[in-house]
């Protein structure tokens, strides 16, 4: 899919403008991309759209796993 972090954020930008992805998922994609990494704000912020998203369908409410070491 890609060697490397930029590459599979520009494979998903370029994926965004034929989906169905909204303003905000391309925002946090964009600002990756120009810092070379996911901000930890930008991750919880995408967990907890997609923890929605599947609640909205009717499915058990996902959890996320912090572990002591960041992970």
């Amino acid at each position: 899919m890609a060697d490397s972090l930029p590459d599979y954020i520009k494979y998903m930008l370029e994926g965004a403008e034929t989906s169905r992805s909204d303003k905000s998922q391309i925002d946090i994609l964009q600002r990756s991309l120009a810092q070379g990494s996911v901000s930890a704000r930008d991750y919880e912020t995408a967990w907890s759209n997609f923890k929605q998203c599947v609640v909205d369908k009717g499915n058990v409410e996902p959890l996320l796993i912090k572990y002591t070491n960041g992970m």
